[in-house]
């Protein structure tokens, strides 16, 4: 984000960037569009690659969790190390399944089993289902979005230190209260579930700025709870 054009509640019409409101530039991107009314904003945008290498795999929670999740430190480590290697990697986990799924696209014109996928899950970790391949962009999209239909009534993110193990145990911890909820609750269709992602301190610096950048916080992940309720007519 390079700029927001934003009125104001006095009325004025003013710009926020890094040299003109810096403040309310920061809190804009920290805080959402809560400022005031924003009437544009510029961001720099960069081309993608005419393929990529993506999709989503499948791993057993009981065989295979604890074994993937426990190499989360490397894998943010490596990022940290090699900005240069773009991504999205989101693991997900859903209260219903005994599997749970990395969505994940590798920006390296189509590069297969590139050294960022090798760091989280390698050859030696065999997916239950593994729908990879070289695809394009919207490809890629289509297939998030036939796996993200539900809507997410409630949900809350927050982030801890980049580390898998502790983030599989917030989980089971989840799971747990979702079912001592729901037996009492009794509301049909309602699911729990979990993401996660790594939130790089390079990236949250240059987005957020503020005092995390004084290098006393490093790398740590990103998780969204929510609950939502599937519901048939």
């Amino acid at each position: 984000m390079q700029n927001y054009e934003i009125v104001l509640s006095s009325g004025e019409i003013a710009n926020a960037n890094e040299t003109s409101n810096p403040d309310l530039f920061w809190a804009l991107k920290f805080g959402s569009t809560n400022y005031g009314i924003i009437t544009r904003f510029d961001m720099i945008a960069y081309p993608l690659p005419q393929q990529i290498w993506a999709g989503i795999q499948t791993f057993s929670l009981e065989k295979q969790s604890d074994a993937l999740l426990s190499r989360w430190s490397n894998f943010t480590t490596y990022l940290s190390g090699h900005t240069d290697e773009a991504g999205v990697v989101l693991l997900t986990f859903n209260q219903s399944s005994e599997d749970f799924q990395i969505i994940q696209g590798y920006y390296r014109d189509g590069e297969e089993h590139p050294p960022m996928w090798q760091t989280l899950v390698g050859d030696d970790i065999q997916p239950d289902l593994d729908a990879m391949a070289v695809k394009s962009f919207p490809q890629f999209l289509e297939e998030i979005r036939q796996v993200s239909f539900v809507p997410k009534t409630i949900w809350k993110d927050y982030t801890v230190k980049s580390n898998g193990t502790y983030a599989l145990a917030l989980w089971r911890k989840g799971v747990e209260l979702f079912n001592e909820l729901n037996a009492t609750a009794e509301i049909p269709g309602l699911t729990y579930d979990m993401s996660i992602q790594p939130l790089l301190n390079n990236s949250r610096c240059a987005t957020f700025a503020g005092p995390a950048c004084d290098g006393s916080e490093g790398d740590s992940l990103c998780e969204l709870d929510s609950c939502s309720r599937r519901c048939h007519y």
